[in-house]
């Protein structure tokens, strides 16, 4: 048998190496929060030629990365921290949110015509992600 305090310590260590693999609760970030402004989100867009979907996003570390799928199927990451004193006077307290701007240009004249299915995605530093817009648009050549 195991002396007390040698299983005591290997407990210890077990705790530790499960709350490390694990990670603790304050490990965790906050998501990310963020809107499409272009194409609008109410209503069906129609998008030829260079398709411009642009908006803002946050995290509390910093944005990793926006990109655009169309039907689940990756088309582009977005140019992101432009300027948005709009978001910057709206969420003051937020960091980064005067550069939160984001804007990608696709060019859709290759892709499909009809009815499909968009989503911008946000991803922070951290990994962690969200959907930050979710609509459906209209290919016209």
């Amino acid at each position: 048998m195991f002396h007390p305090k040698l299983h005591l310590l290997l407990l210890i260590i077990l705790v530790a190496t499960v709350i490390t693999a694990c990670g603790g609760r304050s490990g965790h970030t906050r998501l990310p929060i963020g809107y499409v402004d272009a194409p609008a989100l109410s209503g069906q867009a129609v998008l030829h030629g260079n398709g411009i979907f642009e908006g803002w996003a946050l995290a509390d570390d910093g944005i990793e990365e926006v990109a655009v799928y169309m039907d689940r199927q990756y088309l582009a990451s977005a140019r992101t921290g432009l300027d948005r004193p709009d978001v910057a006077k709206s969420l003051p307290n937020e960091p980064n949110s005067g550069k939160a701007g984001w804007r990608a240009s696709v060019d859709v004249s290759n892709l499909p015509p009809g009815l499909h299915q968009f989503v911008v995605k946000a991803t922070a530093k951290s990994g962690s992600n969200r959907d930050i817009g979710a609509f459906q648009a209209t290919i016209v050549k």
